[in-house]
């Protein structure tokens, strides 16, 4: 009977070793990708976890650079959304995408309850409504920035035609 031929005690290991280097580098790309493909529009991300988290920390950010009162009530209205959704083509009457997804980013309110404590609430609309006492708008883009106005600093910028953000 004729010996078998010896293997190489080392290529099983190499093999795994390199199989192992190239299933990481792959995994790395793929969150980098993730982390980094554009939505529809550059600033927004394709998953939706990692653009709502960027979203809501941008909100966050602006929200403190407003120096809140506290129990002051925030309404969320966002024209550059419904602005973006007309310019698509696309029906603008009801909440558009661009809306919920921040909406969503906040948890309906919720989380900015839990950032700003002091806040006496948050609510979104799809209109803006004049004159309401004891209210401040958060006007949105859809990336998330926010500009935090009075009703008249809202109709002022509207008759101007300089609604931000």
């Amino acid at each position: 009977q004729v010996p078998a031929p010896a293997r190489a005690p080392g290529r099983p290991l190499v093999a795994a070793l390199g199989i192992g280097v190239l299933l990481t580098w792959n995994g790395a790309a793929l969150v980098r990708k993730v982390e980094t493909m554009p939505f529809e529009l550059p600033i927004l991300r394709a998953d939706p976890t990692v653009d709502r988290a960027r979203i809501a920390l941008r909100l966050r950010d602006d929200l403190a650079k407003a120096a809140l009162a506290p129990g002051e009530r925030l309404v969320f209205w966002s024209p550059s959304a419904i602005a973006l959704e007309m310019s698509r083509g696309r029906d603008a009457a009801g909440e558009t995408y661009w809306e919920r997804n921040v909406r969503t980013a906040l948890d309906d309110g919720i989380g900015l309850r839990v950032l700003f404590p002091r806040l006496g609430g948050a609510e979104f609309t799809h209109e803006f409504r004049p004159g309401e006492p004891g209210v401040r708008w958060a006007l949105y883009a859809p990336d998330g920035r926010v500009a935090v106005m009075t009703s008249a600093e809202v109709e002022a910028a509207l008759r101007a035609g300089q609604v931000p953000p």
